[in-house]
């Protein structure tokens, strides 16, 4: 048997100290991880708050956008309507000239007759 220089009282206060050591090491890791959660928590949250941040002025832009967008095809839309009435307009006044030249036309030949 050896002999130990120890009592058995004293190995069971050092055996105590190790377990006492090791629970602090696991709660000061534990604290650790906890902080490191609430602050990857955070960090998280915040990105959140950004990107629906962003979030809702790209949509507050596209609604605008949108509303641009209809009043632009509106807008063309009446002015085709323009241009088709005009075009129609451009149409009589050629016709009513060309009628006219030939009047003037006529006139001349008349007046040339009778002089």
């Amino acid at each position: 048997a050896v002999v130990s220089t120890q009592s058995t009282g004293e190995l069971v206060e050092n055996e105590r100290e190790k377990h006492e050591l090791q629970n602090q090491n696991i709660i000061k890791s534990t604290k650790d991880w906890q902080q490191k959660y609430l602050d990857l928590e955070k960090e998280f949250r915040i990105a959140l708050y950004l990107e629906n941040s962003r979030y809702e002025k790209l949509h507050s832009s596209q609604t605008k956008l949108a509303g641009y967008m209809s009043q632009a095809r509106d807008e063309l839309k009446r002015m085709r309507g323009e241009d088709s009435r005009k075009g129609g307009v451009i149409d009589k006044l050629k016709r009513s000239v060309g009628e006219q030249s030939e009047m003037i036309d006529r006139m001349r030949k008349c007046k040339d007759e009778v002089m």
